[in-house]
C-alpha cells in the first residue's frame, strides 16, 4: 500500500477512468433488464437422477406444459366454452404470426386446446359411444369437476408458447374477454405457465417498485448517519457504480435476472453503502486528528486491509451457495459474489478519489465540519456497551455457550419447501385460482406412470391396453390422486371371455389401435420407440396438498408392481413432482454444507489474518451464533425453511463478519499504542460503535422493501436478513468485547504483538490522542491510565 495517495490530479484521472467504463455497464444493465426469466422447472437441478427421468419423459411425450382455463359458471351445457376453445386455437395462430420478430419459434401459441365439452363428445360419439355416465367418469379429476358439470379447457402449450409464455396467457385474457364477457379477475387460470408469467409479473414488480424504494431507503439511512450531502452522494456514486457493475456482469456472462437473481443487485447496493460508511468514518477520524489534506490517502491506508478481508468473508458466504443444487441458489451465490468483489475497487479507488477531489472541511476548533457529536447514539451505546462487558463479561460468554445445545435441537428440527405456490403470498390471485380449480375442475399437478414394454416383446396392443387400463385404475385408488388419464381412456370397454365374438372384438380393437398410434392420435399418451413402445398414465394430484411423495411412491409401487410382475414391462415414475420433492430434501443438506463451507473458509482466512488458531475460531463464535439462534427458533417454532430462507445463513455470516474484522482492527491499532485489554476494547467500541449501528441499519431496513414483495422467498429473505445482521450486531457488541475483555482475550493480545516496551513515539502518540479527548485536559496525567504511565515510564 502507498504511503500516499494520488494527488489531486491523479484523482481526477482515476475518476475519468470509471466514467469511462459508464456506458458499458449502462448497456449491459438495460440488456439484463431485458432478459428475464421464470421457468421454475428449469430451477431443477440437472444431476439428480430424477431430473434426468423427467428430460427423458419430456423428449419422448413433448412435455406437459399445459394450461388449464375456467371460470365460475362453466358447466358441460355451456356452449361458450366451445367458443373460448376455437377462439383460442384461431387467436393463438393469428396473434402469433403477427407479432413475430423472427428470433423466437414461430406458430401457433397452443399445440393442442381441448375444452371438456369437446372431450366428452368424442368419447360419447362413434366409434367408443360411452354412455354420458360413463364418459364424465373418464375425465373427472381431469377435465370434469367433482358434481359432473364444472368444466374448463385445456390447452397444451407448443415450442412458440413456452419462447413466450405472457403471449399465451394474454391471448386466453383476451379471447375470454370477447367471448364471455368476462375480465382477468373473473377467469381462473393453473399449470405451469402460469407460474412462470406469475414469476416474471412478481420480479418486473420487484426489480421496479421495490428496488426503487430500497435505493432511496438506503440514501435516507445513509444521510442520517452522515449528514453531509457531499459525502452522501459520494457514498450513493460508489453503491451505484458497484451495483450497476453486477448487473452488467450477468449480461455479459449470458444469465438471466431471474425473481431470485433480481435480488442480487439490490443486495450489493445496500452492501457497497455498508462498506462505504465505514471508510467515510476512517476518513472522519483522519479529518478529525490531522485535518483535510490528506485525510483520503490516510484513511485509505487504514481501511484497506479491513475492506478487503470484509469483502472477501462476505464473497466467500455467498459463492458457498454454489453448492446448492437449486440453480437459482446457485447463480445467485456465484453472481452475488461477483458482484461483492467488484464493490472493492469501487470503494477503494472511486471512493477515495471522489473524496480526494472534493474533499470536505473543519470547522474553527480543527474538527471535522460533519462529524458527529462525540455524545450521539453510538457513543452513547458504546459506553452502556463497556460497561455491560466489563463488570459482566464471563456471565454474557457463558449464556452464550449454554444455549448452543438448544437452539441447535431446534436447528435439526428445521423442515424445507419448494412447493410452487408456497412461493406466493397465500392472498395472491394465483393461489386463490389454483383452490378454485382443484375444487371444481382437477388437480393440477401431474405425476406421471410410464409403462415400457421391451422391444422385442409380441404382446398384442390390446394386451397393452388392457394392463394400462388396470395400471390406471390401481393409480386411481390412491387417496392423492384426483384423477387419471391414458390411451386406454379414449376407446372402448375391453372385451371379456374367450368366445369368438369375443376374439373378432379384440382383433378390431387391435387395429383400431394400431391405427391410432400410426397416425399419432394418441401421440401424447402412446409412444413407439427404439427403448420400445411407452404408454403414459398421467396422474394429477393437488397443488395446495402437503404431499409426501415418497410414500406416494411406496403406495403406487404396492399397486402397480404385483400385475407387471413377470411381464416385459418395466415402469417408471416420473414428472416435475419426484424432482421438486427431491429438491426439497436437498435444501436442507444443501443450506448445512453452505453454511459449514463458508464457516469453515471464513474461519480459516481468520486465522491466517489473526496468526492464531485460537484467536480465529474465537473471532467466528459471534458470527456463528446468530444463525444458532435464527434457525434454531424456526426449527423449533416449526416455520418452513424455503429458498429465500436458506440463503440468508451463509450470506449473513460474510456479511456480520465484516463488523468484527473492523473491531479487531481498532482493537488491534490500540493494542500496539500501549493499551490494556480492556482499554483497547473500550476504545474500540467507542471508535466503530457508530459505524456498525449505521451499516447494520442501512444493510437491514435498506433490504426492508423486499419484505413487500408478493414473492414469498424474497420477503422471508429480507425478514430474516434484517433479524440475522441485528443478532449479528449484538455479537459483536456484546459477546466478542466479552471474549477480548476476559481470560480467552489473550488469544487475541498475543497475535497483534502487543509491544511489552512501546516505543517512547507511539506512547506520547497516544497520551497526546488520550489528553485531546479528555474533558478535563488540566489534570494531566492524571486522566491516563496506570498502564500508559507505566509504559512512558519504561520507555524513559
Amino acid at each position: 500500500m502507498p504511503a500516499k495517495f494520488p494527488s489531486l490530479r491523479s484523482s481526477g484521472y482515476l475518476l475519468a477512468a470509471f466514467l469511462c467504463l459508464v456506458p458499458a455497464i449502462l448497456y449491459g444493465v438495460v440488456g439484463a433488464l431485458q432478459n428475464t426469466g421464470n421457468d421454475v422447472r428449469q430451477w431443477l437441478p440437472e444431476g439428480f437422477p430424477e431430473t434426468r427421468q423427467y428430460r427423458w419423459f419430456e423428449r419422448h411425450f413433448q412435455g406437459d406444459e399445459m394450461l388449464l382455463v375456467s371460470w365460475p359458471g362453466a358447466t358441460l351445457d355451456d356452449p361458450r366454452i366451445d367458443r373460448l376453445a376455437e377462439s383460442l386455437r384461431q387467436a393463438a395462430v393469428g396473434d402469433r404470426n403477427n407479432t413475430s420478430d423472427g428470433s423466437r419459434p414461430t406458430g401457433p401459441l397452443f399445440r393442442q386446446v381441448l375444452s371438456g365439452r369437446e372431450a366428452l363428445g368424442q368419447l360419447m360419439a362413434d366409434p367408443l359411444t360411452l354412455p354420458r355416465e360413463e364418459a364424465v367418469r373418464r375425465l373427472q379429476g381431469v377435465l370434469i369437476g367433482p358434481d359432473g358439470q364444472t368444466t374448463g379447457i385445456v390447452a397444451v402449450v407448443s415450442e412458440a408458447g413456452a419462447e413466450d409464455r405472457h403471449a399465451a396467457v394474454e391471448v386466453i385474457y383476451r379471447c375470454a374477454a370477447r367471448e364471455l364477457g368476462l375480465g382477468q379477475a373473473e377467469l381462473r387460470l393453473g399449470g405451469p405457465t402460469v407460474d412462470s408469467v406469475a414469476l416474471d409479473t412478481e420480479s418486473e414488480r420487484s426489480r421496479k417498485s421495490l428496488g426503487l424504494a430500497a435505493v432511496v431507503l438506503s440514501l435516507v439511512l445513509a444521510w442520517r448517519c452522515l449528514r453531509e450531502l457531499r459525502l452522501v452522494m459520494a457514498v450513493f456514486a460508489t453503491a451505484l457504480f458497484a451495483a450497476g457493475t453486477a448487473v452488467a456482469l450477468v449480461y455479459y456472462t449470458g444469465g438471466q435476472l431471474s425473481v431470485v437473481l433480481v435480488m442480487m443487485p439490490i443486495l450489493i447496493y445496500v452492501l457497497a453503502v455498508s462498506g462505504a460508511i465505514h471508510i467515510i468514518h476512517y476518513y472522519r477520524e483522519e479529518l478529525s486528528h490531522r485535518g483535510p489534506a490528506g485525510a483520503a490517502a490516510r484513511a485509505l491506508a487504514a481501511a484497506w486491509k479491513p475492506c478487503t478481508l470484509a469483502a472477501l468473508t462476505t464473497a466467500i458466504g455467498m459463492v458457498s451457495l454454489a453448492v446448492s443444487e437449486i440453480v437459482p441458489v446457485r447463480l445467485f451465490g456465484l453472481y452475488s459474489a461477483l458482484g461483492v468483489l467488484c464493490t472493492l475497487p469501487a470503494l477503494l479507488l472511486l471512493l477515495p478519489a471522489i473524496l480526494e477531489a472534493w474533499p470536505i472541511g473543519t470547522n474553527s476548533s480543527g474538527r471535522a465540519g460533519c462529524e458527529p457529536s462525540r455524545n450521539g447514539t453510538g457513543h452513547a451505546l458504546a459506553g452502556v456497551v463497556v460497561d455491560v462487558v466489563t463488570r459482566r463479561h464471563g456471565a454474557v460468554v457463558l449464556a452464550c455457550v449454554l444455549t448452543i445445545p438448544l437452539l441447535c435441537v431446534g436447528v435439526c428440527r428445521l423442515e424445507t419447501s419448494l412447493k410452487v405456490l408456497d412461493l406466493f403470498s397465500p392472498k395472491a390471485k394465483i393461489v386463490a385460482d389454483y383452490r378454485w380449480l382443484e375444487e371444481n375442475v382437477a388437480s393440477l399437478v401431474p405425476v406421471e406412470v410410464v409403462v415400457q414394454f421391451d422391444p422385442a416383446s409380441t404382446m398384442p396392443q390390446v394386451d397393452r391396453l388392457q394392463l394400462v387400463s388396470e395400471i390406471q385404475s390401481r393409480v386411481e385408488r390412491a387417496e392423492e390422486v384426483g384423477g387419471a388419464i391414458s390411451a386406454a381412456t379414449f376407446f372402448p370397454p375391453l372385451p371379456e371371455g374367450s368366445g369368438m365374438r369375443a376374439n373378432a372384438r379384440r382383433k378390431v380393437l387391435d387395429r383400431k389401435i394400431e391405427t391410432a398410434a400410426r397416425e399419432g392420435q394418441i401421440a401424447a399418451y402412446l409412444q413407439d420407440t427404439d427403448e420400445g413402445q411407452l404408454w403414459r398414465v398421467s396422474a394429477r394430484i393437488g397443488a395446495l396438498q402437503g404431499l409426501d411423495y415418497d410414500r406416494f411412491v411406496v403406495q403406487l409401487r404396492s399397486e402397480v408392481d404385483p400385475i407387471v410382475e413377470g411381464r416385459p414391462v418395466r415402469i417408471t415414475y416420473t414428472g416435475a413432482m419426484p424432482v421438486i420433492y427431491k429438491a426439497q430434501r436437498e435444501m436442507l443438506s444443501d443450506l448445512a454444507t453452505s453454511f459449514v463451507s463458508a464457516f469453515a473458509l471464513i474461519g480459516l482466512m481468520m486465522v491466517v489474518v489473526l496468526r492464531r488458531a485460537s484467536a480465529g475460531i474465537l473471532s467466528m463464535l459471534p458470527n456463528v451464533f446468530p444463525a444458532l439462534v435464527v434457525f434454531g427458533v424456526m426449527g423449533g417454532t416449526g416455520l418452513v425453511c424455503d429458498i429465500g430462507a436458506m440463503m440468508t445463513a451463509s450470506i449473513a455470516l460474510g456479511i456480520a463478519v465484516d463488523d468484527t474484522i473492523h473491531l479487531l482492527n481498532w482493537f488491534a491499532r490500540s493494542l500496539r499504542q500501549g493499551e490494556s485489554r480492556r482499554e483497547a476494547v473500550a476504545s474500540s467500541l467507542r471508535k466503530c460503535t457508530a459505524a456498525m449501528l449505521q451499516t447494520t441499519l442501512v444493510c437491514g431496513l435498506g433490504l426492508m422493501p423486499l419484505s413487500l414483495s408478493g414473492f414469498v422467498p424474497m420477503a422471508r429473505f429480507a425478514w430474516l436478513m434484517v433479524t440475522l445482521l441485528g443478532a449479528a450486531l449484538l455479537g459483536d457488541l456484546l459477546l466478542l468485547p466479552a471474549i477480548l475483555v476476559g481470560p480467552l482475550g489473550t488469544a487475541f493480545e498475543r497475535k497483534t504483538g502487543t509491544l511489552r516496551r512501546p516505543t517512547l513515539a507511539a506512547v506520547y502518540a497516544n497520551l497526546g490522542e488520550r489528553l485531546a479527548r479528555s474533558d478535563r485536559p488540566d489534570r494531566g496525567l492524571g486522566t491516563l491510565s496506570p498502564q500508559v504511565i507505566e509504559n512512558v515510564t519504561s520507555c524513559a
